[in-house]
Formats: structure tokens, C-alpha cells, sequence
């Protein structure tokens, strides 16, 4: 069966969750958000997406997403370093 990433499964949110960092260093912030979210609709408990939502949201001044993403962050990894610096940083 071939794959496909509009599949609903973890392997298919690691992909859009890729796609969404080419399109991040491609300066495609619309786009690079989509797929974030793409990837957290995907699987939910997806702690990198949610801090590179975090971290575009952050760049487009969307302030209130940003916390929003870096918060979710925590709550899913509250001893990820990354995670509760990049709230710390936000609030």
C-alpha cells in the first residue's frame, strides 16, 4: 500500500511537519504554519511541532499563538528545556 500524507497516522504528521520547516526556511510562513498544524491535528501530543508553530507565530508577531503553541509545549514536555526557555522567553 503506498504511502500517503493524507494518511492519518504518526508517520504522515512527521511529514507535514517536515514539509512545514522546508516551507520555514523557504520564508513560506502561511504555508509552514499549515502544515504545523496539519501535523499537530495529526498527532496531538507532537511537542516539535507545537514549538515550531510557536516559533513562526512568534516571527509573524502573532504573540498570543505563539504562547499558545509554546505553552502546549510544556504541558505535553514540562522538563523539555527547549520548550519551557522558549515560553520563559515569550511571556
Amino acid at each position: 500500500m503506498p504511502f500517503s500524507l493524507k494518511a492519518n497516522s504518526p508517520v504522515a504528521a512527521y511529514w507535514h511537519y517536515l514539509k512545514g520547516k522546508i516551507y520555514y526556511e523557504q520564508d513560506m510562513p502561511q504555508e509552514a504554519i499549515k502544515e504545523f498544524e496539519e501535523a499537530i491535528r495529526l498527532r496531538p501530543d507532537y511537542v516539535e511541532a507545537y514549538l515550531s508553530l510557536g516559533i513562526i507565530s512568534r516571527r509573524l508577531s502573532d504573540s498570543v499563538g505563539s504562547v499558545r503553541a509554546f505553552q502546549k509545549a510544556v504541558q505535553l514536555a514540562p522538563k523539555n528545556p527547549v520548550a519551557r526557555y522558549s515560553l520563559g522567553a515569550s511571556i
